[in-house]
């Protein structure tokens, strides 16, 4: 089973939200709402989205708690492709396109909840991932813990990073997008071999995927011992 976690390319033109870069704080959207596996139509507020401008690409960095983007003098964002699965400086959701919304909606539908955005430079739909499976063997993968006042749970830790990751695949049979409960508060989403199969097959650009599992050394060293068998 082939696991890698879902982020956006950044070779590719990002989205911000505008309001925000002119000084209006009450438009950003708030940190708490990433986090959990709740809904959150009812306090989502349908922000105003639009592709960066002036600012440079590829030397930028962002606080992922706040949004803040800082720029430098490198490749101009005009200069960059759209994409079907753009980064947004401030909203720590995935925003599909519209390409992309309309290829993948059916795939993500039971897993994520859709929240409307407001552009002018298209149409583009924000997802939080709902679906939630404690899949991470807390044994065998390598994680750095939050500190806590109190011996909690395993499962309800709160892992402040996660260095190598070794999952149960037998929790993750019927899954395409997902989280897991030690990164709740964090915005790492994980797909499945399903999901970037159907982003290969609708020719979507813009989604990056990182391996995870198997880890490339054992994968690379368990087809070598196959090849060698059957010579």
């Amino acid at each position: 089973m082939l696991i890698c976690r879902l982020q956006s390319g950044h070779d590719y033109r990002s989205l911000h939200l505008p309001l925000v870069l002119a000084g209006d704080e009450t438009a950003r959207v708030p940190h708490h709402l990433f986090s959990g596996p709740e809904p959150i139509g009812d306090k989502w507020p349908t922000p105003e989205v639009s592709f960066m401008q002036a600012l440079a690409q590829s030397s930028s960095e962002c606080d992922e708690a706040c949004g803040s983007l800082y720029a430098h003098d490198t490749v101009s964002e005009q200069q960059l492709p759209i994409g079907d699965f753009p980064h947004c400086w401030g909203i720590n959701f995935g925003v599909l396109g519209a390409r992309s919304f309309h290829a993948l909606k059916d795939l993500l539908a039971p897993y994520v909840e859709f929240l409307p955005l407001i552009s002018r430079d298209g149409d583009f739909t924000a997802f939080k991932v709902l679906r939630f499976v404690d899949a991470l063997d807390l044994q065998k993968s390598s994680i750095e813990w939050e500190p806590t006042r109190k011996q909690d749970d395993a499962t309800s830790r709160t892992a402040r990073r996660v260095s190598r990751f070794v999952f149960d695949e037998a929790l993750l049979v019927n899954e395409v997008i997902f989280r897991i409960p030690q990164l709740s508060t964090g915005i790492m989403v994980f797909v499945t071999q399903e999901f970037i199969r159907a982003v290969t097959d609708h020719h979507l650009t813009g989604f990056h995927f990182t391996q995870l599992w198997p880890p490339r050394d054992e994968r690379d060293a368990f087809i070598r011992k196959r090849r060698h068998k059957h010579r």
